[in-house]
């Protein structure tokens, strides 16, 4: 009766005390206005426990504590808001609103130091492909444009190329900031960019260093051309002037020379009148024989006509043998001076020398550019990409213990060293191995030298890239045999598309080099038009054609006709002068003879009219030489002073003016098409650097963006995203709607690991794994959980059963998740923490003493039968409390 009636008194109790602890049977069980927590606030501790377990599980991870580490100030990073979290499980709704604050404000700041430092990544790398547009766009502006009208523009678009590469240094610089994992899958194709743009600046310094080299070549050598032809012109037109001026002069000498010994040997005859006079009463007979008109003797009258006639004919030789002369030894000259330049009848001319040189070099050529070609193979494969490449290569196979002998512990650069010897032997030997046709030389003319050469390179060129698979063939045949490298498995390495990817770039760039250059020659060949040296020869051998033609018109027919207006016609003169002279001197001695008759009565009159016989030949003489020198002369004068000088100036300086333009015009051409070729090939490098580093970047931001919706950054993200679940929790009265939204933020991160450990298929959908089957059983075990919760109102003996049916699925997930399971471990923390909760307050007193009862008398029997060791101190304060109302 005793035992009865203190059963009753507790089963009395248990209302007053339901009601002590906050119990109310109708709404929802525990509310929260007595001692123990309702079933809400303990939904809210679980949820706590869920955040602090998940952020636990992933605070030392990479990806996490890389951004967190940037978070300030330090109250904000993760630690701190574990402690706030931590400390605020126990305080129900109250903790949780400070708790997902916390944890919301701290997910907001690690999204956005992600941001931050992948934005100093792609950031500079959107400025370098703006930068590479810019850069094609002000390039295409200068092309057409005359080179020394641009050249200070251009020389600042290069110093602009110099600087491209700054922007991907800082984005290669930047990876530094991010999480290891991202780092790796970035550090690939942002050094692919550097690199690429790297190479681009170097090559263009040097193409923009030869570009200057070139217009620094044309001007210099044009300009010495120039100087030297004006120089020869106006030595040649010196010495032509030089020539006529001596044949002019020499011919006026003859002619008064000539004048003056018959002027002297008129005297003579003067003089011998002037003694026949003085003794012609002793002569008349001697001085009437004198003036026989048979006798032609030099001392007669008929001789001094006969020397009279003389003059006529020399100067008739003079005008028309020594002239003739004079004119062949210009022509001479002119001949000379077109031969000098150009090939003519037999002789080697300087424009001639060029056909000659080029034929020399074109046949050559063959040797030399493939000379260059392997001096260019061991830069080629020293430089990027191809050694990158190749590193790649060797540090995989090495990494894979794939080198044996001497190189079985080696490190990369050791291995490299030796491989890339290797590379440029078979490349080297490939090149060689190549036979272009058709062979260069053997032609007549500058174009057709031009025309083979560029022929063999077009072919070359072709053959070049077909040569990869050979070459990656002997290379691996070479690592098989293991002379200089031995290799084992070459044919199976997972390596060997670096192999062959750096093979084909350094074959792509020495056909680039060869395509380049056969696009040179082809160019200058046509736009240069070498078919113009062709003209410009045989024009220069019309020049002595041209130059006689304007020397023998206006110079030497005006000399031939002043000599006949100014020599034979005065001359002439002379001989008519003579003839009168022995008319009178006849008719005088006809009138002596009649003065002899009468001798002795006109004496004296017979002396005054010899007197004036000799007076009137002096006059006459005196006054012809007089004429003829000073007409002579003035013709002379206005000959080489006026005529002469007009004409070989002239002549000079149309020759030079002619000269100047032209070397005017082809500096401004070469230099301009230079500039042209430049131009384009820059144009061509920027637009393909543009779709490569286009490429890559998009590359780059899908990588950054798989990276965020993956793995722990994704479920961070997916916690963010799903936090208005949390808010709504807290303003709840309702467990049944509080729990449906604790159900659908856990489902979400429970879809999104089931989605992670799904496997992608050809179709681009997602497959079913062990894994991912598991974690479907787990979110359907969470929901018949949590549905439970939401219809009972209370944490009750279901719920307590499907709980420990979760709990056993996600031990079941063991092994399964790979990178998922600190996910699996956080849930089972979560809902061991939220089982604990439940044995410290239980659903209701009445609840505990019937729930549990039969639970902890088989504890306290397997205490003391020794089965699990002594009760812990929580068990033991159940179980007296279970004794004391039973």
């Amino acid at each position: 009766m005793k035992n009865k009636n203190i059963q009753m008194n507790a089963y009395n109790l248990v209302p007053g005390l339901e009601k002590f602890l906050g119990f109310n049977k109708d709404p929802k069980g525990y509310e929260g206005s007595g001692i123990v927590y309702s079933d809400l606030d303990r939904l809210c501790d679980g949820v706590m426990g869920f955040l602090s377990g998940v952020l636990g599980a992933v605070k030392d991870e990479n990806e996490v504590t890389t951004y967190d580490n940037y978070i300030t100030p330090d109250d904000n990073k993760l630690q701190k808001v574990l402690e706030e979290v931590n400390n605020n499980i126990g305080s129900g709704r109250t903790g949780l609103a400070a708790s997902v604050g916390a944890v919301k404000g701290w997910l907001e700041g690690y999204e956005g130091e992600m941001k931050t430092r992948t934005k100093t990544v792609t950031g500079p790398l959107d400025t370098t492909i703006r930068d590479i547009y810019q850069s094609a766009e002000y390039i295409k502006t200068l092309r057409s444009q005359e080179y020394d009208a641009v050249s200070d523009k251009l020389a600042d678009w290069a110093d602009s190329v110099n600087s491209l590469v700054t922007q991907p240094k800082s984005s290669l610089d930047s990876l530094r900031d991010l999480d290891p994992n991202l780092k790796n899958k970035l550090e690939t194709n942002v050094c692919v960019i550097f690199n690429s743009v790297n190479t681009f600046v170097e090559s263009t310094k040097l193409d923009y260093s030869d570009l200057v080299a070139v217009a620094s070549s044309v001007d210099r050598d044009l300009t010495t051309l120039e100087s030297q032809i004006s120089s020869t012109v106006t030595e040649q037109v010196r010495v032509l002037k030089e020539t006529v001026t001596k044949g002019i002069d020499g011919l006026r000498m003859l002619v008064k020379e000539e004048l003056e010994r018959k002027v002297k040997l008129l005297t003579d005859t003067v003089w011998k009148l002037h003694t026949v006079r003085q003794n012609i009463k002793k002569s008349v007979d001697v001085i009437n024989g004198k003036f026989d008109e048979k006798d032609t003797s030099p001392n007669t009258a008929l001789g001094a006509a006969s020397l009279a006639q003389n003059i006529v004919t020399n100067a008739a030789t003079l005008r028309d043998d020594d002239l003739g002369s004079l004119w062949a030894e210009i022509q001479l000259a002119l001949t000379g001076l077109t031969d000098g330049i150009a090939d003519k009848e037999g002789n080697q001319g300087h424009l001639n020398d060029i056909v000659t040189s080029v034929g020399e070099y074109a046949t050559n050529f063959e040797e030399t550019f493939k000379q260059s070609i392997n001096d260019a193979v061991t830069a080629i494969v020293d430089g990027e990409p191809v050694k990158q490449y190749l590193y790649s290569y060797v540090s995989g196979n090495n990494h894979a213990k794939k080198f044996k002998g001497r190189f079985t512990a080696a490190d990369n650069d050791a291995i490299l060293k030796v491989f890339l010897s290797i590379v440029q032997k078979n490349i080297k030997a490939a090149l060689t191995a190549i036979k272009a046709n058709p062979k260069p030389g053997s032609q007549s003319t500058v174009d057709g030298h031009l025309q083979n050469v560029h022929k063999y390179l077009s072919n070359y060129a072709e053959q070049v890239i077909h040569k990869v698979a050979d070459v990656v063939g002997k290379i691996q045949s070479d690592l098989q045999d293991g002379y200089d490298l031995q290799m084992t498995d070459v044919s199976e390495s997972g390596y060997n598309p670096y192999l062959k990817w750096g093979v084909e770039a350094a074959l792509t760039e020495l056909q680039s080099l060869a395509k380049g250059a056969e696009i040179e020659i082809q160019r200058f060949k046509s736009e240069i038009n070498m078919g113009k040296l062709t003209a410009a020869i045989d024009g220069v051998k019309a020049l002595g054609e041209e130059l006689k033609k304007l020397v023998e018109k206006p110079l030497i027919e005006k000399i031939q006709t002043k000599l006949n207006n100014d020599v034979s016609m005065p001359a002439e003169k002379i001989k008519q002068g003579l003839a009168y002279v022995i008319d009178s001197v006849n008719m005088e001695l006809r009138n002596i003879s009649a003065i002899l008759e009468d001798k002795k009565d006109k004496n004296d009159k017979h002396d005054k009219k010899l007197v004036g016989v000799k007076n009137q030949i002096d006059e006459k003489t005196n006054e012809l030489n007089q004429q003829v020198t000073s007409t002579l002369d003035a013709q002379v004068r206005t000959l080489k002073e006026g005529t002469l000088e007009k004409a070989t100036n002239l002549c000079q300086s149309t020759i030079t003016s002619k000269v100047t333009s032209d070397s005017a015009t082809a500096k401004r051409s070469i230099k301009q098409e230079a500039l042209r070729m430049f131009a384009d090939t820059k144009e061509k490098e920027l637009e393909a650097l543009k779709g490569l580093v286009t490429q890559k970047y998009t590359e780059i931001g899908e990588i950054i963006q798989q990276d965020l919706e993956s793995g722990l950054k994704g479920m961070m993200g997916k916690m963010k995203a799903n936090d208005t679940y949390l808010d709504t929790l807290q303003k709840q009265t309702e467990i049944r709607t509080a729990t449906t939204q604790v159900r659908m933020y856990l489902e979400e991160l429970l879809q999104y690991v089931e989605d992670q450990v799904k496997i992608s298929t050809a179709q681009q959908t997602k497959k079913d794994t062990v894994a991912s089957t598991k974690i479907a059983n787990v979110k359907t075990m969470l929901g018949l959980s949590l549905d439970d919760l939401s219809s009972s109102n209370h944490f009750d003996h279901t719920f307590s059963r499907n709980l420990a049916d979760f709990t056993n699925t996600l031990s079941a997930l063991q092994g399964e998740l790979e990178s998922s399971v600190i996910l699996g471990e956080t849930l089972r923390n979560v809902f061991s923490r939220v089982y604990h909760r439940k044995e410290i307050f239980p659903m209701s007193l009445g609840g505990v003493l019937k729930a549990k009862s039969a639970e902890l008398k088989r504890q306290h029997r397997e205490a003391k039968g020794g089965h699990t060791g002594a009760l812990d101190r929580r068990t033991r304060y159940q179980w007296r409390a279970h004794k004391k109302c039973s």
